[in-house]
């Protein structure tokens, strides 16, 4: 049962230090609808250099729990972190969609606006715009 698997990892000394078990533990919590227990073990598992997979699972899953948590700071740090991390991910487009307006919420007016550019360049062009 999972609280075992919980109770096993919270025990365990290498979990502490393994961002693949850190990860497991976020999971588990998540999977329990515990959201607010997962939250540290995924911030830990981002601070024990996960891989690039990894950490795009991680903080592509954290940082909106935290943003409709009310923890808009710690969402934008995950973001910004994310973005310093791993610049060449797929889908930028999505993320700058989240960071945005966090960063217009936290009153970060030069990140806001160079985010909204970001935005702006990465947004395909609109149906009008192209004369269709």
């Amino acid at each position: 049962p999972p609280l075992d698997c919980i109770q096993f990892l919270e025990q365990l000394p290498d979990a502490k230090t393994s961002a693949v078990l850190q990860e497991k533990l976020g999971d588990l919590y998540t999977g329990l609808a515990k959201l607010n227990d997962s939250f540290q073990p995924y911030q830990n598992a981002l601070k024990l250099h996960p891989t690039v997979q990894q950490e795009t699972r991680i903080a592509l899953k954290i940082a909106p729990l935290l943003a409709s948590f009310g923890r808009a700071p710690e969402a934008y740090n995950v973001y910004q972190q994310f973005l310093r991390d791993v610049p060449a991910y797929s889908d930028l487009l999505s993320v700058y969609e989240k960071l945005a307006p966090l960063a217009d919420q936290l009153g970060k007016t030069a990140d806001a606006e160079m985010y909204h550019k970001e935005l702006a360049r990465l947004q395909p062009p609109s149906e009008a715009a192209i004369g269709k």
